[in-house]
């Protein structure tokens, strides 16, 4: 099953967006604010399995690649 990415309702206008495998909710995808010091824009991470070895967050410049980052570490599990 492939992974979804929904805009979340509560984002309140924001680039802010759930991240779905079926109806189970599995992370996030978000832009970040101005003004953060964060070295890129995206942020992603896998709320689902909080007993994964980390990472289980990261960042990238676009929306794509943080989409892409976050498959390839749901795709890799529990795993480094």
């Amino acid at each position: 099953m492939g992974l979804v990415l929904k805009r979340d309702p509560g984002g309140e206008g924001y680039e802010y967006y759930l991240v779905y495998e079926g109806e189970v909710a599995i992370g996030r995808v978000f832009q970040r604010f101005a003004g953060t010091s964060a070295p890129a824009d995206w942020f992603w991470g896998v709320t689902f399995k909080p007993e994964w070895e980390p990472p289980t967050y990261g960042s990238a410049e676009t929306r794509e690649a943080a989409m892409a980052a976050f498959k390839e570490r749901w795709r890799r599990g529990g795993a480094r």
